[in-house]
């Protein structure tokens, strides 16, 4: 009798990645070995979850617009991810990285929750304590203690205090996210992506890497009796991961009953917070940052800050081997500027300057420059 594990096993590894329609079944089920004895596997793997979000779109868009017809009421708005977003980059997965994606339809997504959180955290410290709002202290989680006194390990007074912390809550903030028995008037509902943006090349689920230099220093680990510090002769470990670019349908609404202002009021704190802080992981790196196309953000200052980032990711890059870091650069700026032929003209440039001719540019390079 065939052992069924291995009868799986079989199946798995001569399974067609490319044609698969859904990206969360290929990632949690479809990752044929483990890195070190086929390396190629993990490439396979995010390859054939590409090709899923956009082979899912003929299903995805009617439900999209089902869902759409059924928010008319709320608050929505259409938001452009500037640069990367990665949501849920440390949840359970069978790869070193995770990623929120649709249960039923594989497509990313950012759940409620995490908008409402966001809102949230930037309500109480924004609006609130730093009073860019009327009536300040109504929009503070906490009217007598501010967010960084709020540690009940290094705070006795708070840790004593914990127990009427929401007597103490401001009301706007209360009527808007509630508190731990009142989930509050204002209901966040999940962003979805919108189908265009699966099916454009550039946007959706798009490959990304991260490069630490210093694995045994952030682990904490020891080299003899000393702990490891971080050195120029680490070797660089890229790790491979999806993250997301494109556009998000948000919407946010309130309770029946309770006056759509509220509703108007959170979408603003988040349109603030999303364009300010970034949503998901990898913000303090410049990830999930969205902007409202109604709201003015000044196109070429977002251009400018575009610019910058993409020089500072390639000045940060480097690995032992030249070639290495001159795929890493041809591929991420093939993404990055997907359709905007100005500023792929505008980084090549800049690229010359960095690697004038001769040695110093891998064929990967040479080839990329004279395109």
């Amino acid at each position: 009798m065939a052992n069924p594990i291995e009868s799986c096993r079989d199946q798995v590894s001569s399974a067609n990645l490319d044609n698969a329609s859904h990206a969360g079944l290929l990632l949690a089920r479809y990752v044929k070995e483990a890195a070190p004895k086929n390396p190629s596997a993990k490439e396979d793997v995010i390859k054939g979850a590409i090709l899923a979000t956009k082979a899912a779109v003929a299903v995805y868009r009617p439900a999209f617009e089902r869902y759409q017809k059924s928010l008319q009421a709320a608050e929505t708005k259409t938001f452009c991810v500037d640069g990367r977003l990665i949501v849920g980059l440390g949840g359970e997965n069978v790869l070193e990285t995770g990623i929120t994606l649709h249960h039923t339809y594989g497509v990313p997504i950012i759940p409620g929750t995490a908008l409402k959180g966001l809102a949230a955290h930037y309500c109480d410290a924004v609006f609130g304590w730093r009073g860019e709002g009327n009536n300040a202290e109504g929009f503070r989680k906490d009217t007598k203690y501010p967010p960084e006194d709020r540690d009940p390990k290094g705070n006795e007074n708070y840790r004593k205090d914990l127990s009427s912390v929401g007597e103490r809550m401001g009301c706007h903030y209360r009527t808007l996210f509630g508190a731990t028995d009142d989930g509050g008037e204002v209901i966040f509902h999940d962003a979805w992506i919108l189908p265009e943006s699966l099916k454009t090349e550039g946007t959706g689920l798009v490959r990304d890497v991260m490069t630490p230099h210093h694995g045994n220093y952030y682990m904490g680990q020891h080299l003899g009796q000393h702990p490891a510090a971080p050195t120029d002769f680490d070797d660089p470990n890229p790790v491979r991961f999806l993250s997301v670019a494109g556009e998000f349908f948000v919407a946010v609404s309130v309770r029946p009953g309770v006056d759509s202002g509220w509703a108007k009021l959170a979408m603003e704190i988040l349109v603030k917070a999303l364009k300010d802080w970034g949503i998901g992981g990898k913000t303090n790196a410049g990830y999930g940052r969205m902007i409202a196309p109604s709201v003015p953000s000044g196109a070429n200052e977002l251009r400018e800050d575009k610019l910058k980032r993409l020089k500072a990711l390639i000045d940060q890059q480097e690995p032992k081997r030249r070639r290495d870091r001159h795929n890493y650069i041809v591929d991420m700026l093939k993404q990055e500027c997907a359709g905007d032929d100005a500023m792929l003209t505008e980084m090549k440039d800049y690229l010359r300057t960095l690697f004038p001719k001769g040695k110093d540019r891998s064929q990967p390079m040479r080839e990329f420059l004279a395109e």
